[in-house]
């Protein structure tokens, strides 16, 4: 007998912090880069949801190929990461989402929360672009004209 999904674990990371290349997989499946795809190949995907960050991996290929990223690997300063996490706040409360906890991390972002049935993506990229927006407006986004985040989930 399966259970209901009752809660959901999101995740996202800031710009550079887990590349589409990565030796370990990733969700994406474009490397926008030429350089990046050059150094590190094409992008590689996986089919679990179970996390592979701590999965062996070449640690030497990983560094060639952030050195051939487009910007430098985006890392949150407190004032970045607290204003980041009042925008979360902000749109759990427009949107009446319970959210149990939210930790913002120099380089990624937590959000666990209620499952509410709606598309988990669709729940990150709203965070993602509110946090965006508050970094603009307090003019404190870490790539000015740019989104901080990974593209995708």
């Amino acid at each position: 007998m399966s259970r209901p999904v009752v809660a959901l674990h999101l995740t996202w990371g800031c710009y550079g912090f887990w590349l589409p290349n990565d030796p370990r997989g990733s969700w994406s499946t474009y490397v926008g880069n030429r350089r990046l795809h050059d150094v590190g190949g094409p992008a590689r995907t996986v089919s679990t949801s179970r996390s592979l960050a701590k999965s062996p991996h070449d640690r030497q290929l990983r560094e060639a190929t952030r050195r051939e990223m487009n910007d430098p690997p985006v890392r949150l300063t407190g004032k970045q990461a607290k204003t980041v996490a009042l925008a979360i706040g902000q749109i759990a409360n427009d949107f009446d989402y319970r959210v149990f906890a939210c930790c913002v991390m120099p380089d990624h972002v937590h959000v666990a929360m209620r499952n509410t049935g709606c598309d988990a993506k669709q729940i990150i990229g709203g965070f993602k672009a509110a946090a965006t927006r508050q970094l603009n407006e307090t003019n404190d986004n870490p790539r000015p004209g740019k989104k901080p985040w990974v593209k995708g989930g």
